[in-house]
C-alpha cells in the first residue's frame, strides 16, 4: 500500500503514471481491514482526478493494455483519460468522480 502511495504522489505529479497499474494490480484481491480500504479509496480517487486534470500526458504512458481485463480500470488509464471507459464498471467509489469529468450518464450494474 506505501508503494502504491509514493506512485500516486509522485507518478502522476510528475505525469509519468510508472507504476500506478502495477501497484494497483498488487492490491487486487488483498484482504483490507476499513482504514486501509478507506485509504485506499482515496488514492483510486487521486488517479482519476489527476488523470483528468493533469494538461499534457504522455500517451505512451497511459497506453491501454488490452490483454488485461476491461474490469480493471488501472489498465485502462488511456480510456480513462479520454472519457471512454464504461463507466458502469468503475467500482462505486470512483463513478461519481469520474461522471463529474466525463459527463455521462452512469447506470447501475
Amino acid at each position: 500500500m506505501e508503494l502504491y502511495q509514493w506512485e500516486v504522489d509522485y507518478s502522476l505529479a510528475d505525469s509519468l503514471l510508472l507504476g500506478v497499474a502495477m501497484r494497483c494490480e498488487q492490491l487486487d484481491g488483498v484482504k483490507l481491514d476499513s482504514g486501509q480500504q478507506a485509504y485506499l479509496y482515496k488514492r483510486d480517487v487521486e488517479v482519476i482526478l489527476s488523470l483528468m486534470e493533469l494538461e499534457e500526458v504522455d500517451e505512451v504512458i497511459i497506453h491501454d493494455d488490452v490483454s488485461q481485463s476491461l474490469r480493471k480500470w488501472w489498465w485502462r488509464l488511456g480510456k480513462l483519460r479520454h472519457k471512454t471507459y464504461p463507466a458502469d464498471l468503475l467500482p462505486g467509489h470512483l463513478r461519481a468522480v469520474y461522471r463529474e469529468y466525463a459527463k455521462i450518464d452512469i447506470k447501475p450494474l
